[in-house]
């Protein structure tokens, strides 16, 4: 054996079934909602059996604030978040695909009426072309958030909202706010579990085994399972549809820009890649990326 090499730990029978079942006993208010929602108690079983499935607290955590939404659309706005957009070395690395994948890209261009500009740098900031695609388990990321409206996590998360705001009627707007946003966030968590089973006839392999994004976004163009099932495309007509191959991703960012919208003016760019991402700061990177990467 080689020096330095630890065996993998595998749990004995016992232990296994006591995890399993703690698992099942967290999960029974989304298992219950998924049941309804006709997921197969097959798949349903083999995701809670899986080793990497865990619930992340972190993901109850809901913020809420007096402060109207930031992302208002129809305005190209730039934030600091996005500042390595905004980079020498961002516009050479997309003008160097563009050149690499020039047949790919062009190919969807001319299916999609869509820059082939915009599909690269719509690929660069979300993954740097795939050196980033994230180390969360997609069905975790899920199965957390479907907890939120869950009363325990309610309440924590209230708790929290006294612990800085003293006044009465503020609390109650905030409490509102938080009922419903939490509220908002399973019921979406849950339509991606459901998704996340019918992508099984399509993906090329075992969508339980999924990483990505905090917010469970996957593949080189950071797709949810309910955009995969929308707007990806099988881009080299192999019968598979898998996000990580370039041409697979590169055909389903042009598709799903075109379905929802891109057009010719300025609001029909805008409102195509806002759909991509609700943020008028990613708008703003991506477009100007796009932009800087043809001059």
């Amino acid at each position: 054996m080689f020096a330095g090499f630890m065996p993998p730990v595998t749990m004995n029978r016992p232990v296994a079934d006591k995890v399993l079942e703690q698992k099942r006993k967290t999960f029974e208010p989304v298992v219950q909602r998924l049941v309804k929602q006709g997921v197969s108690q097959k798949f349903i079983d083999e995701m809670l059996a899986h080793s990497d499935t865990k619930f992340e607290e972190s993901l109850v955590k809901i913020n809420v604030s007096l402060r109207p939404a930031g992302n208002k659309k129809g305005y190209r706005s730039r934030s600091s978040a996005y500042d390595h957009v905004y980079t020498a070395n961002s516009i050479k690395s997309t003008k160097d695909f563009i050149i690499e994948q020039k047949v790919l890209l062009e190919e969807a261009s001319k299916k999609y009426n869509v820059p082939a500009e915009v599909i690269a740098s719509i690929l660069w900031v979300e993954t740097r072309f795939g050196k980033y695609t994230g180390n969360n388990h997609v069905p975790s990321v899920y199965l957390s958030v479907a907890m939120a409206s869950e009363d325990k996590y309610l309440e924590e998360n209230k708790k929290d909202l006294r612990a800085t705001h003293k006044k009465k009627s503020t609390l109650q707007v905030l409490y509102k706010k938080l009922e419903e946003r939490s509220q908002k966030k399973a019921d979406w968590a849950i339509e991606q579990l459901v998704a996340l089973e019918k992508m099984q006839k399509t993906f090329p392999s075992n969508v339980l085994e999924l990483k990505g994004s905090w917010a469970g976004a996957f593949g080189l163009s950071q797709f949810l399972p309910a955009s995969y099932l929308s707007w990806a495309v099988d881009g080299d007509k192999d019968g598979k549809i898998n996000l990580y191959n370039f041409a697979d991703a590169i055909h389903s960012v042009a598709n799903y820009l075109k379905t929802n919208g891109w057009g010719e003016t300025e609001e029909e760019k805008y409102n195509a890649v806002f759909h991509y991402n609700n943020s008028s700061a990613y708008v703003d990177a991506v477009l100007t990326l796009s932009e800087e990467a043809v001059k």
